[in-house]
């Protein structure tokens, strides 16, 4: 079975992605305040979310930013992440 992804984990996720919690809520279609309780600890990461956050790749992660947010797209990326 595999672990639980702790909140510090996403965070490394999120970085290695180029991901922002907005980003990676419209990117899995969650809420962004269940984003945020994801990365705070105030709500249990799914096993279905970290094992999609470790196998993608930042390009990955970006195709689907497109397909999700289309000209929002800056939004969903973190500062670093253009």
């Amino acid at each position: 079975m595999t672990n639980l992804m702790t909140p510090d984990s996403l965070r490394q996720q999120l970085t290695r992605l180029n991901l922002s919690q907005n980003g990676l809520a419209r990117a899995l279609a969650v809420d962004s305040r269940l984003a945020r309780r994801w990365a705070s600890g105030d709500a249990v990461i799914p096993v279905s979310v970290s094992i999609a956050l470790e196998k993608m790749t930042p390009a990955e992660a970006r195709r689907l930013l497109r397909l999700r947010c289309g000209l929002a797209m800056k939004r969903c990326l973190t500062t670093t992440g253009r």
